[in-house]
């Protein structure tokens, strides 16, 4: 029989998500001629997931999606959906290729 499991132990496990920008991962971003960088939300939480793949239509943004919710280009300003909806395609990659270098699979690999 497993142990019996709390909400405070399920936190000092890492396992709960924080929903705003507080760990966020500063990162550099090449756009044509211009670099700047920007703030990537390190771990997704289940709302951040429900709230990409809810997309219907076609209309809808996955990238977008993703874009509104993880990046933060300084520390209190971020890119709202309908906006991310209207970037570029050149930016919108940029914007993805800094999210997946934060998010990647190896944010998940053990650390020696």
């Amino acid at each position: 029989m497993g142990v019996v499991m709390k909400l405070s132990g399920l936190i000092e496990l890492g396992s709960v998500a924080s929903i705003g920008f507080d760990d966020a991962v500063k990162v550099n971003v090449v756009f044509g001629e211009n670099n700047f960088d920007v703030y990537v939300k390190p771990v997704p939480s289940v709302a951040d997931f429900e709230f990409i793949y809810s997309a219907k239509g076609e209309d809808d943004s996955y990238g977008a999606r993703r874009v509104s919710r993880f990046i933060m280009l300084d520390e209190h300003e971020r890119i709202p959906y309908e906006s991310a909806k209207r970037l570029k395609t050149e930016l919108l990659t940029a914007l993805t290729t800094a999210i997946n270098k934060v998010q990647g699979p190896d944010q998940y690999q053990k650390k020696n």
